[in-house]
């Protein structure tokens, strides 16, 4: 306590009044009283209450303890008081502490008067800071639900092995109510595939080892159906006990489209890259080969790193790009599939072969391209062309 406490008096004894004076000088902590002598004047302290304590005499000509202490549960509720008075009977001081006295003390024990007032005033302070923590609190866990509730991301707080709350978001993707997944173990809606990994970590966590932030895993909903988390937790204390605070994604769009990609990478590696005939990729505006296949190293000679530093013009014969350079100009705007009919190439050991072109526009790595298969004309397919 470092500020004075400050103290109403109800008394009208003058000598009582100078030993309660005498007393509170001589307390460990400053204290300042302000008696009254009535009815009148005390109610006129109470209209604008501003005490740590209230003591009372028990019997006045005008009001009585019982009474004074009604009237300061009406006007001044939650105050300290103290019945200090002379000899009265123990059925007395029962009804005093009933009608809320916070001690009852005799006037023969007087040195019991400053410990019981810094005793009642710290208990009050105690339960007044409790009180505003538990208010805190619930504030806090109010404004908490509010923005979880309002999320479209699933919030969980799981402690030791079963959820402690659970957000809308959650009871929408799963399907399950609230008292439900309540009534589960959290790794009880995690797939068979991850449950093990889900349930190690998140025990972990809660024993502050260090596991993975975050990661990804799949869950199964009520009716079955399985979806992708992407999960994020991170330990807490929740009501004085370890825990974990976790909030996820749904990422199953995203992941379906991930599993569409590596489908097409599977496609486009038959396709491309274990392609028997020589592909390329090409980019329209500067002409740099962007990438090749296996058959195009192999048939032409050139390492993929000495392809990937040249262009379409340094596989040609020198004759030949003036005519490669009209070509292109001639078909500059033309999109999609293209015949480009039989051209001149030049392999890295300087042999000269025909080849037949088939072109197709498309966009890779953010270049405007083109995909080139090159099949080598045979001399009975040369003879046959000429013939036509």
């Amino acid at each position: 306590m470092s500020a004075a406490l400050s103290i109403l008096l109800l008394e009208d004894d003058p000598s009582s009044i100078r030993l309660f004076d005498r007393k509170i000088q001589s307390a460990p902590v400053e204290m300042v009283a302000k008696d009254v002598r009535n009815k009148e004047a005390f109610l006129r302290e109470l209209e604008s209450p501003r005490f740590d304590c209230i003591v009372l005499d028990y019997t006045l000509p005008d009001i009585t303890g019982i009474e004074a202490l009604r009237l300061v549960k009406e006007l001044a509720p939650g105050t300290p008081t103290i019945i200090y008075t002379g000899s009265v009977g123990e059925e007395k001081a029962v009804e005093c502490m009933k009608e809320g006295a916070s001690e009852f003390l005799l006037k023969t024990n007087s040195i019991r008067l400053v410990p019981a007032i810094i005793s009642v005033v710290n208990q009050k302070r105690d339960r007044e800071a409790r009180e505003h923590a538990e208010e805190a609190k619930r504030q806090s866990e109010a404004r908490f639900k509010a923005l979880a509730e309002m999320s479209s991301a699933i919030i969980v707080i799981y402690q030791g092995e079963r959820f402690t709350y659970v957000n809308t978001a959650l009871k929408q993707i799963t399907g399950y109510s609230e008292d439900e997944l309540l009534d589960m173990k959290f790794w009880d809606i995690i797939h068979p595939d991850c449950r093990e990994m889900v349930h190690q970590r998140g025990l972990a966590r809660q024993r502050n080892e260090d596991v993975p932030a975050r990661y990804e895993f799949k869950i199964m909903r009520k009716d079955g159906k399985e979806r992708w988390l992407d999960f994020a937790a991170s330990a807490i204390q929740y009501e004085g006990i370890p825990a974990a605070l976790g909030i996820a994604f749904d990422v199953t769009d995203r992941k379906h489209i991930e599993e569409q990609l590596q489908a097409s990478e599977l496609r486009y590696r038959l396709l491309f890259k274990a392609n028997p005939h020589p592909m390329w990729l090409y980019d329209i505006d500067t002409l740099q080969f962007l990438e090749v296949n296996d058959a195009a190293v192999h048939t032409y000679g050139y390492s993929r790193e000495e392809f990937l530093s040249m262009s379409i013009k340094d596989i040609r014969p020198e004759k030949d790009v003036q005519s490669l350079m009209s070509h292109l100009e001639q078909t500059v705007e033309h999109d999609g599939f293209s015949e480009a009919g039989v051209w001149r190439h030049r392999k890295k050991n300087g042999k000269i072969v025909e080849v037949e072109i088939i072109s197709h526009t498309l966009e890779f790595n953010g270049h405007n391209a083109k995909m080139i298969l090159a099949t080598e004309v045979t001399k009975p397919k040369r003879a046959t062309k000429k013939k036509k």
